[in-house]
């Protein structure tokens, strides 16, 4: 395979750990070199000068200073010759125009739009015990200049690719002008089951606020079940959320946060995992790959599982509380237990592969280099 050499810009934290930013720049990269690209990674860092610092505590937009003036420097020179310039997260595609790329084209590699968390964040901050650190100083201020921010960082793109469909649908409404979607890769992995009857886990950052607001939900609605041996336990940080869950509902177990071992350790005594998104977030649920690599039984939404495809098997999907609750009653049944398994095994060995994704990204980037390419591409 000829392979063309393009730079990979990434925040240096994103290049390694298990994190979900961690998991999918991973596949990014991954899928890029597959698709014969030989990658110049340049690990970035955020600007911490001391008027940056103090500046952030009135802005709060991810797009403000999203650089160190040296990195930018050292791309500059490190784009020429390149053939793209992949940048990982869009906040950082705010830090370059056309004068420090030159003619090479710049293609964002999205982990979904900055401002659709912060909505979400604004919406229930009143409601539930959230930070509002990134809505300072005030959240109608704190909106308008990333919505601001989100549509000047798309100026100069060559175009822009995505991990989930509604992650697309907003790339096309803020205005730029070529977007691609790529779902997930799943590797199948190993897990000896020996479920629990009755029990139930929930990984995920608590204090993301579309994630606490459907595990909450779904809590609240467990608790009006009088006696239905239902236990949730729940991993994850940060600790104050989950000890915070767990003085308020009666079915919660807060485990923490575990390592990789200790989780499918853990994870093998579960009847199955819950996934409650009622909201549409941005990016994509990597805590649900894992639960799918493992072949574990999965309760989630439409809105839940938005960037995964596969071929065969099914999701239990639900699309309420209640169906949340009524659903893991019937998977206490082990018949139903081991079909609905059996139905996430076949999803995890008939989803997308590595060569797939390079394939359509291949496609893509062909197309817009085309002479007479114009406008949005699918």
């Amino acid at each position: 395979m000829t392979t063309e050499r393009a730079l990979f810009v990434a925040y240096s934290a994103h290049l390694s750990g298990q994190g979900g930013v961690q998991l999918c720049t991973a596949e990014f990269l991954a899928a890029l070199e597959a698709a014969g690209f030989a990658l110049d990674v340049v690990p970035v860092e955020t600007d911490r000068r001391l008027a940056t610092r103090l500046a952030r505590r009135v802005i709060a937009s991810p797009y403000f200073r999203a650089i160190s003036a040296g990195d930018r420097a050292e791309i500059r020179t490190r784009a020429r010759g390149a053939r793209f310039v992949f940048i990982n997260q869009m906040n950082l595609a705010g830090s370059f125009d056309e004068s420090d790329l030159g003619k090479v084209p710049a293609i964002g590699l999205s982990h979904g739009c900055e401002i659709t968390d912060q909505v979400h964040l604004a919406r229930l901050a009143k409601v539930l015990p959230l930070t509002t650190s990134q809505l300072r100083p005030h959240p109608t201020i704190a909106l308008g200049r990333t919505l601001r921010d989100e549509i000047a960082a798309r100026r100069h793109l060559a175009g822009t690719i995505a991990i989930s469909p509604f992650d697309a649908a907003c790339e096309r409404w803020l205005g730029t002008r070529n977007v691609c979607c790529v779902p997930r890769t799943i590797v199948p992995a190993s897990l000896m089951r020996s479920p629990v009857t009755g029990r139930f886990g929930y990984v995920g950052t608590l204090d993301h606020a579309p994630n606490l607001e459907g595990l909450e939900a779904v809590l609240t609605e467990l608790d009006r079940v009088p006696a239905s041996g239902i236990t949730v336990r729940i991993v994850g940080g940060p600790e104050r959320i989950g000890r915070w869950l767990a003085a308020r509902h009666k079915a919660v177990e807060y485990l923490g946060p575990l390592d990789d071992p200790a989780l499918a350790i853990e994870a093998a005594s579960w009847s199955g995992f819950i996934h409650p998104i009622f909201c549409l977030p941005r990016g994509c649920s990597t805590k649900l790959s894992g639960a799918i690599a493992w072949g574990l039984p999965v309760v989630t939404t439409a809105q839940g599982r938005r960037g995964y495809d596969w071929r065969e098997g099914q999701l239990v999907e639900v699309d309420t509380p209640a169906g949340f609750v009524t659903a893991m009653q019937a998977l206490d049944d082990p018949a139903a237990n081991s079909a609905a398994a059996a139905d996430v095994r076949k999803i995890a060995e008939s989803g997308p592969t590595t060569a797939d994704v390079a394939s359509q990204i291949a496609r893509f980037l062909d197309e817009i280099s085309a002479p007479d390419a114009k406008g949005a591409k699918p």
